[in-house]
């Protein structure tokens, strides 16, 4: 008896050893992304199946909204007491230096040239790659299917060319008692400066020189451009004091907007109601169609990871190569944007995707159209500069002429800065 209660409690001593031993080892990381429900559920889906793969891993996914986002993070990363992995976009300079670059050995482990280029190059600072991107958000133009109707306009046969975009905003525009109502594209301080850049480049200007050192937009080209987005203000198309353009949009008073494809993923599950549909950007008439999207979306590793110690490094391109397979790509399509790999453009899982989802064809298109003219202006310490020129310009404080010539100066002062 005596034997059995010895051969007993080291049995219960061995078993409780055992798994405080296994849950020691268990790792523990922790990922933040910003608050967008669909990204946010599906992300979650995602960790669940990787923590299932991986048992001595532990994902901990905390999300915040935008209106605390880059307060919290940016004083997270500055104390090292952020995140281990980080879900971020293409304005890298915004997360300081608490951002590691991703091993180039990894890089190769997960075919990194697979990546189309404009995923490559929102990722990249600098010659470092700082996060493995999952989509891209290009630019569509969006319109309320509705509103085409009531003015006559045919749904399935979108503005192609700016002089239609204008055309179609003129038809689009209702007053009632001289007081604009109904705006036909939506135009607003915010969006101005990304719009233009696209405009911009459309006319075959490059915002950047390729090697970015040189700002080069101070030109005929930009000021027809800016020009040409002012004339909707101008013209009374839309106003300054009407609601901002996505807002305009969800409530049925602007027919038109520009917006990156997380629009409509944010429309379809916000406001099922509203019918919309999606093309590519109007060009200048006998222009070359180009996109010059750099942006992308992904995860990045802390340096509050690399502080922890190599299992937690190793741990966290764990869950990189797991959230980066084509299956875990094809798992997060459509939420922010299309597909992100070259292989999963033709690829009949995402065919098949696209024939429930055709607002979402435009998106990959896009591709097609794609070339390097430099980086837009994403660095946080220009950014409220460049909205703040774009103000003065809207009010009339300045001409577009002095604006662009202003920015551009600052512009390279900051990249000469950089340098």
């Amino acid at each position: 008896m005596r034997k059995l209660i010895v051969f007993s409690i080291c049995t219960i001593l061995f078993v409780f050893g055992l798994n405080t031993i296994l849950q020691a080892k268990t790792i523990t990381i922790t990922l933040w992304e910003n608050e967008w429900e669909v990204k946010n559920n599906a992300r979650a889906e995602q960790i669940k199946a990787f923590e299932k793969a991986y048992p001595d891993i532990h994902v901990v996914y905390q999300h915040w909204p935008w209106a605390t986002w880059w307060q919290k993070l940016t004083a997270s990363l500055a104390a090292g007491t952020g995140p281990d992995l980080l879900g971020m976009g293409a304005w890298s300079d915004k997360y300081g230096h608490g951002i590691i670059p991703i091993p180039e050995s990894f890089l190769k482990e997960i075919d990194w040239e697979d990546w189309i280029l404009p995923a490559r190059l929102g990722a990249t600072l600098k010659g470092k790659v700082y996060y493995i991107p999952y989509s891209t958000s290009d630019f569509m133009l969006f319109y309320n299917t509705d509103l085409f109707e009531k003015a006559g306009l045919d749904p399935n046969k979108p503005p192609t060319t700016w002089a239609e975009l204008y055309d179609y905003a003129k038809k689009l525009t209702v007053y009632k008692n001289n007081r604009l109502v109904q705006s036909g594209f939506g135009v607003h301080c915010d969006q101005i400066p990304w719009i233009w850049q696209e405009f911009y480049v459309e006319l075959g200007g490059h915002l950047i020189s390729t090697d970015g050192k040189t700002a080069m937009f101070n030109n005929a080209a930009g000021i027809r451009s800016l020009n040409y987005i002012l004339s909707f203000l101008k013209d009374g198309i839309n106003s300054m004091e009407f609601p901002e353009a996505y807002q305009g949009f969800v409530k049925n008073v602007v027919g038109m907007v520009i917006a990156g494809t997380w629009f409509g993923g944010y429309l379809d599950y916000y406001y099922p109601s509203i019918h919309y549909g999606t093309c590519m950007l109007p060009i200048p008439e006998g222009a070359e169609r180009v996109y010059m999207y750099d942006n992308s979306w992904g995860i990045g590793i802390t340096k509050a990871a690399e502080k922890r110690g190599p299992e937690v490094l190793d741990a966290c391109l764990k869950f990189l190569k797991f959230a980066n397979t084509k299956e875990g790509h094809l798992h997060m399509i459509g939420i922010d944007g299309p597909a992100v790999r070259y292989s999963l453009l033709k690829d009949p899982r995402t065919l098949e995707w696209l024939k429930g989802y055709s607002k979402m064809q435009p998106a990959f298109e896009t591709v097609g159209y794609l070339r390097e003219v430099g980086k837009r202006f994403e660095p946080s310490a220009y950014a409220r500069e460049i909205e703040s020129y774009f103000q003065d310009i809207l009010y009339e404080r300045i001409t577009p002429e002095e604006g662009l010539k202003k920015l551009q100066t600052d512009l390279q002062r900051y990249l000469n800065e950089e340098r």
